[in-house]
């Protein structure tokens, strides 16, 4: 027989997904965490608690403390808690299901980023290793560039420092780069620090051949040209040939000399040509006749100190030559004749010299040409001797700079930047003192160290202000070593232009689009105009709710960014404003679309939540994220009476084919897995929300999937159990020993006769194809009376009928498994037997 609809929709719970429960959270404590954090007690407030009482995170158990039937602890792992997001809390209590859930947000670990080394570099310059200093990194962080990932890796035993390749492909034009750092798995980004890539100098100029001649008849060589200016595609011109050319830095190149461009002597003109533009200076390269040719020694003069007892001599020219006039005993030079080019090293031998060692010594040497052809000069090369530290023009412990010359470019009331990189070649290392002039005017200097080694470069950052500027200024930095090595002077050269070109917004529309609930990040970039410019800002029409507009760090670059909280297209016009007011503006549209997404795993049964596999006519529960409205929408009826396939603009297909739907809501779906798909081996599930495609999800097809249903709804506990009386089973309400009891399940399969999808089953009702549909109550066999669908209800709940064995135990939780083709239930649930 069937029984009474009404108390079988109450234990059901076929049209709604919220059961009725005897324990209930009312909050958390603390509500939410930071990701990555360590671990904590979470302490859950209130009713119907008992001893046993478990919290569950996402369904997974938490060691739990009781307290009271109003407070529970819980240990919540750092494992739990490493990535962002959201975690589901319940409490189960013994021999009953779960509670309500409440949402427990992990936030995301945002990062910090509190200053980058260096902050600008010039274009052209070659690759380079990116300082990142701030909080909040961790292991496998990665570092940005306009949103791109660089090669990061954090600093050993700091999470305050991450250092990325920057490669120079991305140095060729100048403008600004965006830095950013995002952790791990994690939806958070820090906040955006600029990186200025600033215009090569404009004046294209060779200050020096290396080497700057050569015998006639010799073999071809690589020449290095040294200047400023140079950008990638150069070419060295030699008397009006191009040669094969390198670029190397904005200040380097080197060019291949055939050994037929040097077969006769005289002198060579030597040019660099940039790519769209003219020559430059003409420098002079010389073939000598026949023996050596003129050698060069760098550097001319050299200091020794007890912190520098070696330096290296470098010798330019060509052909064989020898070590002459000798004075002073107080250092050597090895070797003693060499060919050119080549180094050598001058050593310190003793620290007496004539007047007791107690002030500085002086000596030199000569390079002397001893080719037996003649030809070339010879160079002398000072030494010096400081006890204390040397100054001057001494050079033990060198410090080099790249560039050796800094000219910047800009506007009336503007600003600009560069940057020069100290290196030494000294394992030691080699502190020093910077000073700058003109000072407290439109000069500025700082340094990212205090101390420079062959391990360890500096990078100054060369700062220019031409407010109330309107002509050319000169001045120059000057770099003291602090152990006696030789002064170093930078000259600076600041070019004013008195109009900047139009200001504009370049960045194009449409803007990338993006999507509710994800965080959206996109810089918008201007030219021309009076920088740092002073504001970006919305002047007409509207942004996307949940995003904001602002300026980084008030300098070039506008960023849109936040969580959109609505989907739309969203037009609306931006003005940025300049260092002396002028504005541009432009429109822009943005397209902001809804996630509809399958969880991983989220397709199950409905009775037991058991996935892995769905079968025809099976109710199955889709878990995910915008799958339908934000309240639940149960199920509706179409024209013909069936179960409507379309509910409040959610509709479910398998392989194509609409599914009957049992209710509707944001996180989760309830729909009839079609009968059609009956002999399929898989079929592909796909929800659709007010026209927006989940994600397809394939599934393997089963003959059978039971699950029985329970009382609360959880898939475990009290099952949905009617007595003989038609009274709900319950602990107060068992069934007597040898009475009959109807239950209800899901997943039965195809059906005799077929099933028809969304249709209420009639009289008499189908029954499944598998035919042995067997119980079993306590673990003993318990006859089945009948076993089929519900006349009235969708086809896809399952009635089974069944007797209850005399002489079984009794008890308020008796197991009961259903078994239909060999195919069991879920373990755990139950039934009371008296």
């Amino acid at each position: 027989m069937w029984t009474n609809l009404k108390p079988l929709l109450r234990a059901l719970w076929l049209l709604l997904p919220v059961p009725a429960l005897a324990q209930s959270i009312a909050s958390l404590n603390p509500a939410s965490v930071t990701a990555a954090g360590p671990a904590f007690t979470l302490t859950i407030s209130g009713t119907g608690f008992v001893s046993g009482s478990t919290a569950l995170w996402n369904g997974a158990p938490l060691p739990t403390t009781f307290v009271s039937p109003t407070q529970l602890n819980a240990s919540v792992s750092v494992g739990l808690i490493w990535l962002d997001g959201s975690a589901s809390i319940s409490v189960l209590n013994p021999g009953g299901g779960a509670s309500n859930a409440v949402t427990f947000n992990i936030n995301p670990l945002i990062p910090s980023i509190r200053q980058v080394t260096p902050s600008s570099i010039v274009a052209g310059s070659p690759g380079f290793n990116l300082a990142v200093y701030g909080t909040g990194f961790l292991f496998g962080a990665s570092v940005q560039w306009n949103g791109s990932p660089l090669s990061t890796a954090l600093a050993l035993g700091s999470s305050n420092l991450l250092t990325a390749q920057v490669p120079a492909s991305l140095l060729t034009v100048p403008g600004t780069a965006i830095v950013t750092v995002i952790n791990p798995g994690r939806s958070g980004t820090s906040n955006a620090v600029i990186l200025t890539i600033s215009p090569q100098s404009s004046s294209l100029q060779i200050t020096g051949l290396n080497p700057p001649s050569v015998v006639a008849g010799g073999p071809g060589f690589t020449l290095t040209v040294t200047g400023s200016g140079f950008t990638p595609g150069a070419v060295v011109e030699w008397g009006g040939s191009t040669l094969s050319t390198t670029f190397v830095t904005a200040s380097q190149l080197t060019a291949t000399v055939p050994a037929g461009f040097i077969a006769v002597q005289g002198q060579r003109t030597v040019t660099v040509v940039n790519p769209g533009a003219s020559a430059s200076n003409a420098a002079t390269f010389t073939v000598v006749s026949g023996g050596s040719s003129q050698l060069s020694a760098t550097p001319s003069s050299v200091a020794l100190s007890a912190g520098a007892q070696f330096v290296q001599v470098t010798v330019g020219g060509s052909g064989p030559f020898s070590i002459t006039n000798h004075v002073s005993s107080f250092f050597s030079v090895s070797p003693a004749s060499l060919t050119a080019p080549t180094t050598l090293t001058v050593g310190l031998v003793s620290t007496l010299c004539s007047n007791g060692g107690t002030t500085s010594c002086n000596g030199s040497f000569t390079l002397h040409p001893t080719s037996a052809s003649g030809g070339g000069t010879d160079d002398p090369v000072q030494v010096t001797f400081c006890p204390g530290s040397c100054s001057g023009t001494g050079t033990g412990g060198v410090i080099s700079t790249t560039p050796s010359s800094v000219t910047l470019n800009t506007f009336t009331g503007s600003a600009t930047s560069a940057a020069v990189s100290l290196t030494t070649t000294s394992a030691t290392p080699i502190t020093f003192n910077i000073s700058f002039s003109p000072t407290n005017y439109w000069l500025s200097v700082s340094a990212n160290g205090s101390q420079v080694s062959a391990n360890q470069s500096v990078t100054l950052n060369v700062f220019a202000n031409a407010t109330n500027i309107t002509t050319q200024q000169t001045g120059s930095i000057t770099i003291v070593p602090g152990n006696g090595g030789a002064t170093t002077v930078i000259p600076v050269t600041l070019n004013v232009n008195g109009s900047p070109s139009s200001l504009a917004i370049v960045t194009g529309s449409p803007l990338p689009g993006g999507t509710v609930g994800a965080t959206y990040s996109q810089a918008l970039s201007a030219t021309g105009g009076v920088t740092p410019y002073k504001a970006w800002t919305v002047v007409a029409g509207g942004l996307p709710p949940g995003t904001s507009l602002s300026a980084l760090g008030g300098i070039l670059t506008g960023l849109l960014n936040g969580i959109p909280t609505s989907p739309g297209v969203f037009t609306f016009t931006v003005e940025v404003t300049d260092n002396v007011n002028a504005t541009a503006t432009k429109q822009f549209s943005l397209t902001i679309g809804s996630t509809t997404v399958i969880s991983a795993n989220g397709i199950v049964n409905a009775a037991s939540y058991a996935g892995g596999s769905v079968a025809p006519g099976e109710i199955v529960v889709i878990f995910g994220s915008g799958l339908g409205p934000g309240t639940l929408v149960g199920l509706q009826l179409d024209s013909r009476g069936y179960v409507s396939t379309s509910l409040a603009g959610t509709q479910v297909v398998f392989d194509g084919m609409a599914a009957p739907l049992v209710y509707t809501e944001a996180g989760q779906v309830s729909a009839v897995v079609p009968y059609e798909v009956s002999g399929r081996t898989s079929t592909q599930v796909q929800v659709v929300y007010q026209g927006q495609a989940s994600n397809v999800v394939p599934m393997p097809v089963t003959s059978v999937m039971p699950g029985i249903f329970t009382d609360d709804a959880s898939g475990h506990g009290q099952g949905a159990v009617l007595n003989e009386d038609g009274t709900v089973n319950s602990a107060t309400n068992p069934a007597a020993a040898g009475s009959i009891v109807f239950f209800y399940a899901t997943g039965e399969g195809q059906t005799i006769p077929g099933g028809v999808d969304g249709q209420p089953d009639g009289s008499p009702a189908p029954v499944p194809v598998a035919q042995a549909v067997t119980v079993t109550v306590g673990g003993i066999n318990a006859p089945v009376l009948y076993g089929g669908g519900v006349p009235g209800l969708v086809a896809g709940v399952l009635q089974v009928n069944a007797q209850i064995p005399s002489g079984i135990v009794t008890g308020n939780a008796v197991p009961i498994v259903l078994t239909i083709g060999g195919i069991t239930s879920q373990p755990g649930v139950t039934l009371a037997i008296r």
